[in-house]
Parts: C-alpha cells; sequence; structure tokens
C-alpha cells in the first residue's frame, strides 16, 4: 500500500516538474515566432486597425498641445507656429507608425538579459527534478494500517497542493505573454498620446507596463535560480537530521534478538526463548517514522509553495519597481 501511496506524491512531483519546464519555456519564447507567428499576426492585425483611430488622436494631440503652447495660435495664424504643426504630425507619426519596432527592440533586449542569465552556469541552477526520499519509501512499509491510511489522505491533500502551484506558476507564464501581445495591439493609441503634455503621462505608463513585462521574465528566471539554491541548502540541511540508516539495523537487531535466544538442550530439541525486551530494543518505531514522513510532506508542501511565492512574488517586485 505505501509504494502506491507514494506513487500519488510522485506523480504530482512530475506534474509540477513539467509545468515548471513549460514556464521556462514561455519565458524564452519569442513572441513573434511562438505557436508558428499565429498570435502575433493577430496582434499585428488588431494594431493596423488601430492605426487609423490613432492617428486621428494624435493630430488632436498636437492641435491641443499646440493651443496650449501658442495663446495666439488660432488668433494670429504664426507661420511658423503652422510649420511646427506640420512638422510636429511628421514627427508624431513616424514615431507612432514604428512603434513596433521600437517595442520590439524593447523585447529582444529583454530576451538578450533572459538568455545571459540562463547561460552555461544559469542553465544547470533552473532545472529542477523531485524525487521522493528513498529512506520515505523504506518508512512507509513500517506504519501501521491506520498510520498508512492517515498518511494516505495527507499525501492526497499534498498532491493537490502542489498541482494547484503547477498550474498557479503556469497562469503567471501565459499571463505575461498575453499582457505582451495585448500591449503590442494597442500600442498605436498609447503613442498616440505622446505629442501632448496633457495626455502624455498616459504613454509614459504604457511603456514603463511594458518595460515591466519584458522584464518579469528575468525576474522569474532570478527568483527560480535564488530559490534552487536555497532548496538544496534546505533539503541538505533536513536530511542530515534524519537518519535513513536505521532502517536496515534495526531489522539485524531484531534478527540477533531471535537467534540469541535459541536454545539447543543435549536431545536435539530447538526452543525460542522469549526475550521481549531486546526484540522490542531492535523493532522499528512507527511512530518515530510517522513523524519523519510528516516531517518530509510538510517540507516537500513548504518547499513547492514557496516556490510559487517567490514566483508570484517576483512579479509583484517588477510592478512595484515600474510603478505599475
Amino acid at each position: 500500500m505505501g509504494s502506491w501511496i507514494l506513487g500519488i506524491l510522485q506523480a504530482s512531483m512530475d506534474f509540477f516538474t513539467g509545468k515548471l519546464s513549460d514556464l521556462f519555456e514561455i519565458l524564452q519564447a519569442d513572441p513573434m515566432t511562438y505557436m508558428d507567428g499565429t498570435i502575433w499576426n493577430e496582434a499585428m492585425k488588431i494594431y493596423d486597425l488601430l492605426l487609423g483611430t490613432a492617428y486621428a488622436i494624435l493630430t488632436l494631440c498636437i492641435y491641443v498641445e499646440l493651443v496650449r503652447a501658442s495663446k495666439d495660435f488660432i488668433t494670429a495664424h504664426r507661420g511658423e507656429s503652422m510649420i511646427w504643426f506640420v512638422l510636429s504630425i511628421a514627427i508624431y507619426s513616424s514615431v507612432m507608425h514604428g512603434c513596433k519596432y521600437i517595442l520590439i527592440w524593447i523585447i529582444n533586449i529583454g530576451q538578450d538579459m533572459v538568455g545571459k542569465v540562463i547561460g552555461s552556469s544559469g542553465s544547470e541552477a533552473v532545472k529542477f527534478t523531485w524525487d521522493v526520499a528513498p529512506g520515505i519509501k523504506n518508512r512507509m512499509g513500517t506504519l501501521n494500517t491506520m498510520q498508512q491510511g492517515f498518511m494516505f489522505l495527507i499525501i492526497l491533500i499534498a498532491a493537490i497542493v502542489i498541482v494547484v502551484s503547477a498550474f498557479t506558476i503556469l497562469l503567471i507564464g501565459y499571463g505575461r505573454l498575453f499582457n505582451l501581445y495585448i500591449h503590442i495591439a494597442v500600442a498605436p493609441i498609447a503613442f498616440a498620446f505622446l505629442p501632448s503634455e496633457l495626455t502624455r503621462q498616459h504613454f509614459i505608463s504604457f511603456l514603463r507596463s511594458f518595460m515591466g513585462i519584458c522584464i518579469q521574465a528575468l525576474a522569474i528566471i532570478a527568483a527560480c535560480m535564488i530559490f534552487s539554491a536555497f532548496s538544496k541548502g534546505y533539503e541538505n540541511e533536513f536530511n542530515n537530521q534524519i537518519d535513513y540508516s536505521d532502517i536496515g539495523s534495526n531489522f539485524e537487531q531484531i534478527g540477533s534478538a531471535i537467534i540469541s535466544n535459541v536454545e539447543i538442550d543435549d536431545d536435539g530439541n530447538v526452543t525460542i526463548g522469549e526475550s521481549q525486551e531486546s526484540i522490542e530494543a531492535g523493532r522499528i518505531n512507527s511512530d518515530d517514522t510517522f513523524a519523519v514522513v510528516w516531517n518530509y510532506l510538510l517540507e516537500q508542501i513548504f518547499l513547492f509553495l514557496l516556490l510559487a511565492g517567490a514566483i508570484k512574488g517576483s512579479d509583484q517586485a517588477v510592478s512595484k519597481i515600474f510603478g505599475t
């Protein structure tokens, strides 16, 4: 019974590992070629449809800015004001029409930073593999029926927590990717607010938000690398507190206690003497085993929740840094 109970836990760990690998693939994916560029092409269609509206907003913002800066623009019709009006339309229209290239440049900078972090040294730091400790597998066989039934419920709850954590981190990755496409699709409207000081703050907020999305991938990778170093030290400290070797030594003590109490009389009859204290001394204490398995499960749940929280926290940290 203990083997298939732990099989549930191992399956949930493998599921989490797979979703974490999917998250890393999403963070390193090129938005223009992801899923054969289907999503990018759809975002570009929306981008092109909004260009006409964006040009109208751009012209209105330029006119409002010129009226605000030059009080006599409407009445005097100064030539230099008209020339600046035409040049402003040309300059800001060029910037807005090429805004997707500006955003692509920002994306490439973010992808380049991620590639440098996940280099020859960083790639190993973000590879996670979870396996049930061999000592825990051995100890599960020493639990009585009631303890194994209770442990089954605990492991089932732990598996559910691990699966929910896996979906949480995966949703963070897909959420970032969708936000990236949405920002690119509506970029013309945001860039149209650039000319006027009254509306320029909307453009700055958009640009800061977009830069935060690009940096978010780097923050998640950094959080995973820091967690990797933490978890290795944490698990080593936990394993040092547990002596898994006592499983075999206790069985040897039971055997030696029985053999030492075998007596053979003069007629060749064999009798086994009772030495309950010796046998009890060598018997594996199922209560101690239950405590070890219980602590192990709590530690695993803590580590999985900590990783999910670190990834979610990195998203919030980027939002605070860029004020979005």
